[in-house]
Protein backbone atom coordinates (compact mmCIF):
# COMPACT_ATOMS: atom_id res chain seq x y z
CA UNK A 1 0.00 0.00 0.00
CA UNK A 2 1.15 3.22 -0.95
CA UNK A 3 2.04 5.73 2.05
CA UNK A 4 2.11 9.10 1.06
CA UNK A 5 1.84 11.93 3.27
CA UNK A 6 3.09 15.35 2.32
CA UNK A 7 3.81 18.20 4.31
CA UNK A 8 2.63 21.32 3.44
CA UNK A 9 3.19 25.01 4.79
CA UNK A 10 -0.28 26.70 5.16
CA UNK A 11 0.80 29.66 3.08
CA UNK A 12 0.57 27.33 0.21
CA UNK A 13 -2.89 26.69 0.71
CA UNK A 14 -3.95 27.86 -2.89
CA UNK A 15 -2.57 24.49 -4.14
CA UNK A 16 -4.54 22.38 -2.44
CA UNK A 17 -8.08 23.72 -3.90
CA UNK A 18 -9.60 22.28 -7.21
CA UNK A 19 -9.81 26.25 -8.48
CA UNK A 20 -8.24 28.99 -6.88
CA UNK A 21 -10.42 32.17 -5.26
CA UNK A 22 -10.44 33.78 -8.61
CA UNK A 23 -10.87 30.84 -10.88
CA UNK A 24 -7.51 31.22 -12.60
CA UNK A 25 -5.32 28.64 -13.37
CA UNK A 26 -1.62 30.29 -12.46
CA UNK A 27 -0.53 30.04 -9.32
CA UNK A 28 3.22 32.18 -9.43
CA UNK A 29 5.22 31.16 -5.79
CA UNK A 30 7.90 33.05 -4.90
CA UNK A 31 10.34 33.70 -2.26
CA UNK A 32 14.01 33.24 -1.58
CA UNK A 33 16.07 29.98 -1.22
CA UNK A 34 15.07 27.56 1.50
CA UNK A 35 11.48 28.43 1.25
CA UNK A 36 10.16 25.21 0.29
CA UNK A 37 8.67 26.42 -2.93
CA UNK A 38 10.23 23.65 -5.07
CA UNK A 39 9.63 20.95 -3.24
CA UNK A 40 5.97 22.06 -1.90
CA UNK A 41 4.77 22.56 -5.27
CA UNK A 42 6.54 18.67 -6.41
CA UNK A 43 4.50 17.41 -3.60
CA UNK A 44 1.03 18.33 -4.05
CA UNK A 45 1.62 17.48 -7.64
CA UNK A 46 2.48 13.87 -6.68
CA UNK A 47 -0.92 13.75 -4.74
CA UNK A 48 -2.84 13.92 -7.89
CA UNK A 49 -0.11 12.06 -9.81
CA UNK A 50 -0.47 9.02 -8.17
CA UNK A 51 -4.45 9.02 -7.13
CA UNK A 52 -5.99 10.45 -10.04
CA UNK A 53 -6.08 8.29 -13.18
CA UNK A 54 -4.26 10.47 -16.46
CA UNK A 55 -2.64 13.10 -13.78
CA UNK A 56 0.08 13.73 -16.16
CA UNK A 57 2.88 16.45 -14.88
CA UNK A 58 4.93 19.17 -16.94
CA UNK A 59 8.09 20.00 -15.31
CA UNK A 60 9.85 23.06 -17.81
CA UNK A 61 12.74 25.33 -17.46
CA UNK A 62 14.24 27.11 -20.19
CA UNK A 63 16.33 25.39 -22.94
CA UNK A 64 20.06 25.46 -21.78
CA UNK A 65 19.13 23.84 -18.06
CA UNK A 66 20.37 20.60 -16.49
CA UNK A 67 17.33 19.09 -15.21
CA UNK A 68 19.63 15.83 -13.89
CA UNK A 69 20.88 18.26 -10.97
CA UNK A 70 17.99 20.21 -10.40
CA UNK A 71 14.31 19.52 -10.96
CA UNK A 72 14.71 15.99 -12.12
CA UNK A 73 17.12 15.11 -8.72
CA UNK A 74 14.19 16.63 -6.87
CA UNK A 75 11.08 14.50 -8.37
CA UNK A 76 13.33 11.43 -7.64
CA UNK A 77 14.39 12.60 -4.23
CA UNK A 78 10.63 12.88 -3.08
CA UNK A 79 9.48 9.88 -4.97
CA UNK A 80 12.17 7.68 -3.03
CA UNK A 81 11.20 10.17 0.34
CA UNK A 82 7.34 8.99 -0.03
CA UNK A 83 8.09 5.65 -0.48
CA UNK A 84 6.71 6.20 -4.15
CA UNK A 85 9.83 5.34 -6.00
CA UNK A 86 9.34 1.57 -6.22
CA UNK A 87 6.38 1.92 -7.99
CA UNK A 88 7.70 4.13 -10.90
CA UNK A 89 9.75 3.13 -13.89
CA UNK A 90 12.30 6.11 -13.82
CA UNK A 91 15.53 6.10 -16.11
CA UNK A 92 19.19 7.01 -15.32
CA UNK A 93 18.86 9.97 -17.18
CA UNK A 94 16.42 12.72 -17.78
CA UNK A 95 13.14 11.08 -19.21
CA UNK A 96 9.67 10.46 -18.63
CA UNK A 97 9.03 9.47 -15.46
CA UNK A 98 6.17 6.79 -15.23
CA UNK A 99 3.50 5.61 -12.48
CA UNK A 100 2.60 2.23 -13.27
CA UNK A 101 -0.12 1.53 -11.14
CA UNK A 102 -2.19 4.05 -13.50
CA UNK A 103 0.39 4.76 -16.20
CA UNK A 104 0.82 8.82 -15.53
CA UNK A 105 3.64 10.54 -16.55
CA UNK A 106 6.03 13.30 -15.32
CA UNK A 107 7.64 14.91 -18.49
CA UNK A 108 10.84 17.27 -18.35
CA UNK A 109 10.64 20.01 -20.76
CA UNK A 110 12.46 22.92 -22.37
CA UNK A 111 10.96 26.25 -23.00
CA UNK A 112 12.44 29.28 -24.48
CA UNK A 113 13.96 30.69 -27.40
CA UNK A 114 10.72 29.90 -29.62
CA UNK A 115 6.96 30.06 -28.89
CA UNK A 116 6.26 26.96 -30.79
CA UNK A 117 8.96 25.49 -28.54
CA UNK A 118 6.37 23.19 -26.61
CA UNK A 119 3.60 22.87 -29.41
CA UNK A 120 4.75 19.44 -30.06
CA UNK A 121 4.11 18.20 -26.38
CA UNK A 122 1.11 15.54 -25.66
CA UNK A 123 -0.06 12.86 -23.64
CA UNK A 124 -2.04 9.38 -25.31
CA UNK A 125 -4.15 9.45 -22.40
CA UNK A 126 -5.08 11.70 -19.62
CA UNK A 127 -4.18 15.39 -19.37
CA UNK A 128 -1.71 18.17 -17.67
CA UNK A 129 -2.74 18.24 -13.98
CA UNK A 130 0.41 19.94 -13.12
CA UNK A 131 2.41 21.99 -15.29
CA UNK A 132 5.34 23.43 -13.36
CA UNK A 133 7.88 25.64 -14.77
CA UNK A 134 10.86 25.58 -12.06
CA UNK A 135 13.27 28.57 -11.98
CA UNK A 136 10.79 30.66 -13.45
CA UNK A 137 13.15 33.87 -13.39
CA UNK A 138 14.92 32.44 -16.26
CA UNK A 139 12.30 33.51 -18.33
CA UNK A 140 13.46 37.14 -20.26
CA UNK A 141 10.23 37.14 -22.98
CA UNK A 142 6.63 36.83 -22.28
CA UNK A 143 6.54 34.86 -26.02
CA UNK A 144 7.97 32.56 -23.70
CA UNK A 145 5.34 32.28 -21.60
CA UNK A 146 2.39 32.35 -23.76
CA UNK A 147 3.68 29.72 -26.10
CA UNK A 148 3.77 27.21 -23.32
CA UNK A 149 -0.11 28.33 -22.22
CA UNK A 150 -1.39 28.08 -25.53
CA UNK A 151 -0.27 24.48 -26.13
CA UNK A 152 -1.84 23.74 -22.02
CA UNK A 153 -4.99 24.86 -23.34
CA UNK A 154 -5.40 21.38 -25.11
CA UNK A 155 -4.34 19.62 -22.68
CA UNK A 156 -6.28 20.83 -19.39
CA UNK A 157 -8.64 19.78 -17.17
CA UNK A 158 -10.68 21.26 -14.10
CA UNK A 159 -7.85 20.47 -12.00
CA UNK A 160 -5.00 21.68 -13.98
CA UNK A 161 -2.53 24.33 -12.56
CA UNK A 162 0.06 26.31 -14.11
CA UNK A 163 2.40 27.03 -11.98
CA UNK A 164 5.82 29.68 -12.00
CA UNK A 165 8.25 28.89 -9.23
CA UNK A 166 10.86 31.77 -8.84
CA UNK A 167 13.47 33.82 -7.27
CA UNK A 168 13.18 37.76 -8.25
CA UNK A 169 16.28 38.84 -9.56
CA UNK A 170 17.75 41.57 -8.00
CA UNK A 171 17.23 44.06 -10.64
CA UNK A 172 13.07 45.44 -10.85
CA UNK A 173 12.85 45.98 -14.33
CA UNK A 174 14.35 42.44 -14.97
CA UNK A 175 11.53 40.33 -16.87
CA UNK A 176 10.24 38.05 -13.97
CA UNK A 177 9.77 40.89 -11.39
CA UNK A 178 7.73 42.87 -14.01
CA UNK A 179 5.41 39.43 -15.61
CA UNK A 180 4.35 37.75 -12.55
CA UNK A 181 3.68 40.78 -10.17
CA UNK A 182 1.37 41.96 -13.18
CA UNK A 183 -0.30 38.62 -13.62
CA UNK A 184 -1.04 39.09 -9.59
CA UNK A 185 -2.04 42.64 -10.02
CA UNK A 186 -4.69 41.97 -13.00
CA UNK A 187 -6.46 39.05 -10.95
CA UNK A 188 -4.65 36.34 -13.65
CA UNK A 189 -2.91 34.53 -10.85
CA UNK A 190 -2.96 34.06 -7.11
CA UNK A 191 0.63 34.65 -5.58
CA UNK A 192 2.10 32.35 -2.73
CA UNK A 193 5.19 33.76 -1.35
CA UNK A 194 7.74 32.15 1.05
CA UNK A 195 10.86 32.27 2.86
CA UNK A 196 12.88 30.26 5.01
CA UNK A 197 11.02 31.46 8.71
CA UNK A 198 7.63 29.46 6.39
CA UNK A 199 9.41 26.12 7.28
CA UNK A 200 11.77 26.72 10.23
CA UNK A 201 10.85 23.90 11.64
CA UNK A 202 12.06 21.65 9.19
CA UNK A 203 15.25 22.92 8.32
CA UNK A 204 18.62 21.62 9.39
CA UNK A 205 20.35 23.42 12.62
CA UNK A 206 23.36 23.74 10.13
CA UNK A 207 21.16 25.67 7.64
CA UNK A 208 19.65 28.07 9.86
CA UNK A 209 22.57 28.76 11.17
CA UNK A 210 23.94 29.42 8.07
CA UNK A 211 21.22 32.19 7.44
CA UNK A 212 21.61 34.27 10.79
CA UNK A 213 24.89 34.63 9.44
CA UNK A 214 24.23 35.80 6.23
CA UNK A 215 21.96 37.84 7.90
CA UNK A 216 24.02 39.54 10.49
CA UNK A 217 26.61 40.50 7.98
CA UNK A 218 25.36 41.42 4.71
CA UNK A 219 21.38 42.21 5.54
CA UNK A 220 21.09 42.98 1.71
CA UNK A 221 22.24 40.20 0.77
CA UNK A 222 19.90 38.29 3.05
CA UNK A 223 16.96 40.15 2.20
CA UNK A 224 18.00 38.83 -1.52
CA UNK A 225 19.20 35.20 -0.97
CA UNK A 226 16.51 34.51 1.88
CA UNK A 227 13.65 36.46 2.33
CA UNK A 228 13.14 36.81 -2.10
CA UNK A 229 12.88 40.72 -2.29
CA UNK A 230 14.21 43.19 -5.27
CA UNK A 231 17.16 44.87 -3.08
CA UNK A 232 18.39 46.53 -6.39
CA UNK A 233 17.14 50.05 -7.42
CA UNK A 234 19.20 50.50 -10.77
CA UNK A 235 16.82 50.95 -13.79
CA UNK A 236 13.98 52.68 -11.41
CA UNK A 237 12.04 55.71 -12.02
CA UNK A 238 11.95 56.75 -8.74
CA UNK A 239 14.14 54.94 -6.49
CA UNK A 240 13.94 57.37 -3.95
CA UNK A 241 10.83 56.22 -2.72
CA UNK A 242 10.86 54.26 0.51
CA UNK A 243 7.72 53.10 2.06
CA UNK A 244 9.36 53.53 5.47
CA UNK A 245 10.00 57.16 4.80
CA UNK A 246 6.77 58.31 2.61
CA UNK A 247 3.98 56.40 3.72
CA UNK A 248 1.83 58.10 6.43
CA UNK A 249 -1.67 59.32 7.62
CA UNK A 250 -2.81 62.48 7.19
CA UNK A 251 -4.95 62.43 10.17
CA UNK A 252 -1.39 62.08 12.20
CA UNK A 253 -0.54 65.39 10.70
CA UNK A 254 -3.33 67.19 11.54
CA UNK A 255 -3.28 66.21 15.02
CA UNK A 256 0.07 67.79 15.02
CA UNK A 257 -0.86 70.68 14.28
CA UNK A 258 -0.73 71.06 10.26
CA UNK A 259 -3.58 71.99 8.09
CA UNK A 260 -4.38 71.36 4.23
CA UNK A 261 -4.58 74.80 2.63
CA UNK A 262 -5.93 73.21 -1.05
CA UNK A 263 -6.37 70.07 -2.70
CA UNK A 264 -5.27 69.41 -6.44
CA UNK A 265 -6.45 66.71 -8.03
CA UNK A 266 -3.91 65.62 -11.01
CA UNK A 267 -6.03 63.73 -14.13
CA UNK A 268 -4.69 61.33 -16.84
CA UNK A 269 -7.30 61.22 -19.43
CA UNK A 270 -6.89 57.45 -21.00
CA UNK A 271 -7.85 55.97 -24.44
CA UNK A 272 -9.34 52.59 -25.43
CA UNK A 273 -7.55 50.64 -23.45
CA UNK A 274 -5.32 52.99 -20.84
CA UNK A 275 -7.35 53.85 -17.04
CA UNK A 276 -8.41 57.19 -16.75
CA UNK A 277 -7.23 58.23 -13.30
CA UNK A 278 -7.14 61.36 -10.61
CA UNK A 279 -4.60 61.39 -7.67
CA UNK A 280 -6.02 64.21 -5.23
CA UNK A 281 -3.14 66.04 -3.87
CA UNK A 282 -3.54 67.77 -0.26
CA UNK A 283 -1.17 70.81 0.21
CA UNK A 284 -0.61 71.32 3.80
CA UNK A 285 0.77 74.34 5.78
CA UNK A 286 3.94 72.86 6.34
CA UNK A 287 4.83 72.46 2.70
CA UNK A 288 4.10 68.78 2.92
CA UNK A 289 2.36 67.31 -0.35
CA UNK A 290 -0.05 64.65 0.38
CA UNK A 291 -1.32 62.18 -1.73
CA UNK A 292 -4.90 61.44 -0.47
CA UNK A 293 -6.37 58.36 -2.65
CA UNK A 294 -6.10 57.22 -6.32
CA UNK A 295 -8.90 56.70 -8.62
CA UNK A 296 -8.89 54.68 -11.80
CA UNK A 297 -11.18 54.11 -14.47
CA UNK A 298 -10.24 51.13 -16.44
CA UNK A 299 -11.86 51.02 -19.91
CA UNK A 300 -10.90 47.44 -19.52
CA UNK A 301 -13.50 46.59 -16.78
CA UNK A 302 -15.82 49.58 -17.24
CA UNK A 303 -15.90 49.37 -21.13
CA UNK A 304 -15.07 52.14 -23.15
CA UNK A 305 -17.03 55.54 -22.16
CA UNK A 306 -17.61 58.57 -23.64
CA UNK A 307 -16.90 62.28 -22.05
CA UNK A 308 -20.17 62.75 -20.90
CA UNK A 309 -19.74 58.98 -18.94
CA UNK A 310 -16.29 60.15 -18.13
CA UNK A 311 -17.39 63.23 -16.53
CA UNK A 312 -20.04 62.22 -14.33
CA UNK A 313 -17.76 59.44 -12.96
CA UNK A 314 -15.43 62.22 -12.16
CA UNK A 315 -18.74 64.05 -10.13
CA UNK A 316 -19.33 60.76 -8.32
CA UNK A 317 -15.72 60.61 -7.07
CA UNK A 318 -14.91 64.14 -5.95
CA UNK A 319 -18.12 63.78 -3.70
CA UNK A 320 -17.24 60.65 -2.20
CA UNK A 321 -13.49 62.36 -2.12
CA UNK A 322 -15.20 64.88 0.15
CA UNK A 323 -17.63 62.50 1.80
CA UNK A 324 -14.26 60.45 2.96
CA UNK A 325 -11.94 63.73 3.93
CA UNK A 326 -14.69 66.28 5.16
CA UNK A 327 -12.03 69.08 5.75
CA UNK A 328 -11.70 69.41 2.40
CA UNK A 329 -14.94 71.22 1.75
CA UNK A 330 -13.93 74.34 3.18
CA UNK A 331 -10.25 74.47 0.63
CA UNK A 332 -9.42 75.81 -2.32
CA UNK A 333 -9.50 73.11 -5.14
CA UNK A 334 -8.37 72.73 -8.64
CA UNK A 335 -7.94 70.48 -11.02
CA UNK A 336 -5.49 70.13 -13.71
CA UNK A 337 -5.75 67.75 -16.95
CA UNK A 338 -3.51 66.50 -19.57
CA UNK A 339 -3.07 68.63 -22.52
CA UNK A 340 -3.87 65.95 -24.89
CA UNK A 341 -7.08 66.11 -27.10
CA UNK A 342 -8.79 63.59 -25.13
CA UNK A 343 -7.96 65.11 -21.97
CA UNK A 344 -9.21 68.61 -23.25
CA UNK A 345 -12.37 67.30 -24.55
CA UNK A 346 -12.99 65.44 -20.83
CA UNK A 347 -12.27 69.17 -19.07
CA UNK A 348 -14.71 71.14 -21.65
CA UNK A 349 -17.46 68.08 -20.50
CA UNK A 350 -16.68 68.03 -16.68
CA UNK A 351 -16.64 72.50 -16.55
CA UNK A 352 -20.54 72.35 -18.24
CA UNK A 353 -21.56 69.72 -16.00
CA UNK A 354 -20.17 71.50 -12.81
CA UNK A 355 -21.61 74.93 -14.23
CA UNK A 356 -18.12 75.92 -13.58
CA UNK A 357 -18.19 75.56 -10.47
CA UNK A 358 -14.60 73.68 -10.18
CA UNK A 359 -11.35 75.34 -11.28
CA UNK A 360 -9.73 73.59 -14.33
CA UNK A 361 -6.26 73.87 -16.08
CA UNK A 362 -4.37 72.34 -18.50
CA UNK A 363 -1.27 70.71 -17.87
CA UNK A 364 0.51 72.80 -20.88
CA UNK A 365 3.48 71.48 -22.63
CA UNK A 366 4.31 67.88 -20.91
CA UNK A 367 7.53 67.22 -20.20
CA UNK A 368 8.24 63.61 -19.20
CA UNK A 369 11.80 63.79 -17.83
CA UNK A 370 10.76 67.17 -16.20
CA UNK A 371 8.17 65.47 -14.58
CA UNK A 372 9.90 62.88 -13.20
CA UNK A 373 12.96 65.25 -11.58
CA UNK A 374 10.02 67.39 -10.29
CA UNK A 375 8.71 64.30 -8.39
CA UNK A 376 12.36 62.71 -7.74
CA UNK A 377 13.22 66.12 -5.41
CA UNK A 378 9.87 66.54 -3.78
CA UNK A 379 10.71 62.76 -1.93
CA UNK A 380 13.99 63.01 -1.67
CA UNK A 381 13.24 65.98 -0.03
CA UNK A 382 10.42 64.47 1.98
CA UNK A 383 7.37 66.66 0.68
CA UNK A 384 5.79 64.16 -1.10
CA UNK A 385 3.91 61.86 1.24
CA UNK A 386 0.95 59.34 0.81
CA UNK A 387 -1.91 58.59 2.73
CA UNK A 388 -3.21 54.82 3.54
CA UNK A 389 -5.83 53.17 5.25
CA UNK A 390 -8.94 51.00 4.26
CA UNK A 391 -10.80 53.55 2.58
CA UNK A 392 -8.31 54.80 -0.19
CA UNK A 393 -6.48 53.43 -3.08
CA UNK A 394 -3.02 55.02 -2.64
CA UNK A 395 -1.50 51.46 -2.05
CA UNK A 396 -2.51 51.05 -6.23
CA UNK A 397 -0.26 53.95 -6.97
CA UNK A 398 2.38 52.77 -4.60
CA UNK A 399 2.79 49.74 -5.97
CA UNK A 400 3.20 51.66 -9.65
CA UNK A 401 5.76 53.62 -8.61
CA UNK A 402 7.74 50.56 -7.16
CA UNK A 403 7.44 48.76 -10.33
CA UNK A 404 7.82 52.04 -12.63
CA UNK A 405 11.19 51.46 -14.79
CA UNK A 406 13.70 52.61 -17.43
CA UNK A 407 14.11 50.63 -20.21
CA UNK A 408 17.31 49.46 -19.58
CA UNK A 409 18.42 49.32 -24.22
CA UNK A 410 16.61 52.99 -24.41
CA UNK A 411 16.99 54.74 -21.38
CA UNK A 412 13.33 55.68 -21.67
CA UNK A 413 10.64 55.02 -20.05
CA UNK A 414 9.97 51.11 -20.47
CA UNK A 415 6.55 50.92 -22.51
CA UNK A 416 3.45 48.48 -21.22
CA UNK A 417 4.33 49.29 -17.85
CA UNK A 418 0.91 50.56 -15.51
CA UNK A 419 1.64 54.54 -15.73
CA UNK A 420 -2.29 56.24 -15.57
CA UNK A 421 -1.85 56.74 -12.37
CA UNK A 422 1.81 57.95 -11.91
CA UNK A 423 0.94 60.43 -14.73
CA UNK A 424 -2.18 61.52 -12.80
CA UNK A 425 0.34 62.17 -9.80
CA UNK A 426 3.01 63.78 -11.96
CA UNK A 427 0.32 66.17 -13.30
CA UNK A 428 -0.82 67.25 -9.60
CA UNK A 429 2.91 68.18 -8.56
CA UNK A 430 3.38 70.57 -11.20
CA UNK A 431 0.12 72.87 -9.93
CA UNK A 432 1.81 72.44 -6.22
CA UNK A 433 4.94 74.23 -7.56
CA UNK A 434 2.61 77.72 -8.45
CA UNK A 435 2.24 78.59 -5.06
CA UNK A 436 5.24 79.30 -2.69
CA UNK A 437 5.65 76.82 0.32
CA UNK A 438 4.58 77.63 4.04
CA UNK A 439 6.97 76.07 6.57
CA UNK A 440 5.08 75.78 9.93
Amino acid sequence: MINYNPITPSNFAPLLKTTTENGTHRIVTRGGRYSGKTTTVIQDALDGYISIPGANIVIARVDDCDFRKTSFATVKKELYRFGIAQYCDIPKRTGDIIFRPNGNIIRFIATGGDEHRTKGLDFERGYVHRFIHDEAQELTEEFEVKGAEKTLLRLMDDTTKWIYIYNPPPFRGEFANQYFPKLVREGRAIEIYSSWEDIYDLLEPEVIAEIERDKASDYNYYLYEYMGQITAANGLVYPQFRREKHVTNIYQLLAQGDRVIELILGLDEGTVNDSTCVTPLAIMGSGRAVVLDCFENDPLIAGQQSPSEQSRALINYRNELLTKFSFLRYVRRRWIFECAEGGQMLRLQFEADTHGTEECMNVGQKNIMGDIKRVRSMLSEGILLFHTDVNVNTETLIKDIENYVFDEKTNTIKKGQRDDTIDSMEYATKLYYDAPLRIL
